[in-house]
């Protein structure tokens, strides 16, 4: 490589801390006063630099210098006599010595260095989510408000069940169907939303935070020997992705069961075994039929299998990956208004044109069904109550056991 070549590379990678360096999370704890009595400009980020400076390497921070702002800082202790002066020349250029300056000026100064160690523990050939067995990759497929895979492999029986409630859950049983004991490695990689974040292990908890948007998540694991890394640089991720992946050995006596939970979420919950985990699983998909509490029977097929299962599918699959599309959602409500409106007390539409049969509504249980009957008069009958008026119906009625039958009249 050329001398010029050279000094080239070195000067873009010095732009390259300065353009993509995370951002820092010390501001309460500087004091500005002392950083500008030394000479720093508050206005551009502090890159130190504490190696041998020789004449390419000048070059290149001159050049730098010339295409972006920030202050290079240089300890004295690692300049000779020549390099020292031709630095005192420069613009935005500090020299200060490690020994005789205040420890807040440097300790500030090593708070705020954008030219911070690079080092990770993560493959970064690993980037997406995943749930492993051994070697085995789970593939979950959507069932009502819950991903779902239960199979076979390496003489474990397994159960798989991702869900939503207070965040995105991950529960798996795992039982060893062997005579003799097993060993399973799990695997699981989860991707985070694009940003520089901080990670801070406390107990059974991941503390996470992104530093550009302030957010607050916590990851919370029951899984004993749990292994981890993060794609992070000195605990601050860089910005191309941010993942936390987990691994772990789990022994399994003959007809033994182990369970596993991961919980990303906003705060932490006192969940610690598998009747919590199967009573939480239970009430994310309650909650999701609140929200989908409607189901029809028509004439049209097409439609029914639109509205009670495609539309609410693509609506939950976006809320796993934590995004929201408006525009499915005012679908939902829409064709919902056609058939029913109101939550706690519902009002019955007469819409025919679509040859209703049956309704479904969603009493906190189950879905009630209601026959949709044909006649001369219009009634809501419960059981062998008849009700002239069909609307303000409430849940009260929807939990009884007796049949309810619905007429429009002709």
């Amino acid at each position: 490589m050329k001398k010029s070549e050279y000094i080239l590379k070195i000067k873009d990678a010095i732009l390259k801390r300065v353009r993509f360096h995370a951002p820092i999370c010390f501001d309460g704890e500087i004091n500005k006063n002392v950083l500008s009595f030394n000479g720093v400009n508050l206005n551009f980020p502090i890159f130190k630099y504490d190696k041998k400076l020789d004449n390419n390497i000048l070059k290149a921070f001159k050049l730098a210098l010339n295409e972006e702002k920030f202050n290079l800082l240089v300890p004295i202790e690692v300049l000779d006599a020549k390099t020292e002066k031709g630095l005192e020349k420069m613009e935005n250029c500090v020299l200060y010595s490690e020994k005789s300056s205040s420890f807040d000026f440097v300790s500030m100064i090593n708070k705020l260095n954008i030219n911070y160690a690079v080092k990770s523990n993560y493959d970064i050939k690993f980037k997406d989510k995943f749930f492993c067995i051994n070697d085995y990759v789970v593939n979950p497929i959507y069932n009502e408000f819950c991903l779902h895979k239960s199979e076979e492999v390496f003489g474990v029986d397994f159960s798989y069940d991702e869900f939503i409630l207070n965040g995105n859950n991950i529960y798996v049983k795992l039982k060893n169907i062997q005579k003799e004991e097993n060993k399973i490695c799990i695997n699981f990689n989860l991707p985070l939303k694009k940003g520089y974040y901080v990670f801070k292990r406390r107990g059974s908890a991941i503390y996470i935070q992104n530093l550009l948007t302030g957010e607050k998540k916590i990851f919370s694991y029951v899984c004993k020997n749990a292994k981890f890394s993060f794609s992070c640089i000195d605990g601050i991720e860089n910005s191309c992705f941010a993942t936390i992946n987990v691994k772990a050995i789990i022994p399994l006596k003959p007809n033994e069961e182990k369970v596993v939970f991961f919980l990303l979420s906003d705060k932490k919950l006192p969940l610690k075994n598998k009747n919590d985990f199967e009573k939480l699983k239970e009430i994310s998909i309650k909650k999701n039929m609140e929200v989908f509490d409607l189901r029809v029977k028509t004439k049209n097929v097409k439609f029914d299998q639109f509205f009670n299962n495609t539309l609410p599918k693509k609506i939950w699959l976006n809320w796993n990956m934590e995004k929201v599309d408006n525009a499915l959602i005012e679908k939902y409500s829409t064709l919902r208004r056609l058939f029913i409106k109101g939550k706690d007390k519902i009002d019955f539409v007469p819409f025919k044109e679509i040859g209703l049969k049956e309704l479904g509504i969603f009493n906190g249980e189950y879905y009630k069904k209601i026959v949709v009957a044909f006649g001369v008069e219009k009634f809501l009958q419960v059981g062998k109550t008849k009700f002239s008026n069909i609307s303000n119906i409430t849940n009260f009625s929807l939990k009884k056991s007796d049949p309810i039958y619905l007429s429009f009249s002709n």
